[in-house]
């Protein structure tokens, strides 16, 4: 009973200071193109990547169809290994994803990190190593299943993605095993099923535990928050002049016909880049990027249509995954003024 009363105030206590917060509105027009450079053209090759990362001296991606699902190329983009299998076995993977890591140590710059939901476990992988041993790690049985994760010495942070959960997104203490439930927001006046609430508030995430920051960009709404690690919200950013969200549909739990806003977030120390996806015809890619504070920094359209990124560690370059006519992957380099 007494851990009860301690969530319920836990939860109340953050919705009070949902209510304080004001948003800030910044225009969707950016301030000049980026042109980009395909580095790595589907044409020569069969890949149909999905995710992607930028270590100190390598660029990992993780293929929908190839029979190596984890490939790990040099900084001009040739191949150094192929790697790991679908299926059960101790080095296997079945819906692996990489976990978003900044501030990165030296211990930690050639450590590769994946989290497996269905396997429910994290997977390290030491690319200093020759052979390819992975490490396994369980996950707790309290934690939630998540489709973007942040992790710290202390903290895991993510979205949740069972539905009917209530909260935006969790941030899990690894020692007490308590879990923060952050509510959704922004708060909406249309009445929406319970069931679909995780489509609506769908989104993605970066954290930054020197900053004690959290940036979540929304996916089928046009804003942006930043919270500190205890779930407080203390910046809401709306792009454009007013909230845009979706109709409740009675056919429909996710909202299909209505626009997709923010697809993908990464960040260095020191910035959070958010990619928002094309919304009207003949509209780019664009780049929005934030200092650790919330505040607006500048923003880029991009020459290629781009589904997912990443950033390198000193924030001079960004790499993109363009979806090419034939079906494949091109992966396009953007230099960051």
């Amino acid at each position: 009973m007494k851990k009860l009363l301690i969530v319920l105030f836990v939860f109340f206590f953050l919705n009070c200071k949902h209510e304080n917060v004001t948003s800030q509105y910044i225009s969707d027009q950016t301030e000049k193109e980026l042109i980009g450079t395909n580095i790595f053209s589907s044409i020569d090759n069969t890949n149909i990547f999905y995710d992607i990362v930028i270590g100190e001296n390598y660029t990992a991606c993780l293929d929908f169809y190839s029979d190596s699902i984890l490939q790990i190329y040099d900084n001009t983009f040739s191949i150094l290994k192929m790697c790991f299998f679908k299926g059960n076995g101790p080095n296997d993977f079945l819906s692996p994803f990489f976990i978003q890591k900044i501030n990165l140590d030296s211990a930690d710059l050639s450590l590769l990190s994946i989290v497996d939901l269905n396997l429910r476990n994290f997977k390290y992988i030491n690319l200093t190593e020759n052979d390819n041993t992975v490490i396994n790690e369980l996950m707790d049985t309290e934690m939630p299943m998540m489709n973007s994760c942040n992790m710290f010495s202390k903290y895991i942070i993510g979205f949740d993605v069972d539905m009917g959960m209530n909260r935006l997104f969790f941030i899990y203490n690894k020692y007490s095993k308590q879990i923060i439930n952050v509510p959704y927001y922004p708060h909406v006046k249309h009445k929406y099923k319970k069931d679909t609430l995780t489509f609506l508030y769908m989104g993605s995430l970066i954290a930054n535990d020197q900053k004690n920051s959290i940036c979540v960009a929304l996916k089928k709404m046009n804003s942006i928050q930043f919270y500190d690690f205890s779930g407080k919200i203390y910046k809401s950013i709306i792009l454009g002049t007013k909230l845009e969200i979706p109709e409740a549909n009675e056919k429909y739990l996710d909202f299909p016909d209505s626009p997709n806003y923010f697809i993908d977030i990464c960040g260095t120390s020191s910035f959070v880049y958010c990619l928002l996806n094309p919304i009207r015809q003949n509209d780019k890619s664009k780049i929005f990027i934030f200092d650790w504070e919330g505040n607006f920094k500048t923003s880029y359209s991009l020459k290629y249509k781009i589904r997912r990124m990443a950033i390198s560690p000193d924030g001079t370059y960004l790499l993109g995954l363009h979806m090419s006519s034939d079906g494949g992957t091109d992966v396009i380099r953007f230099d960051i003024p």
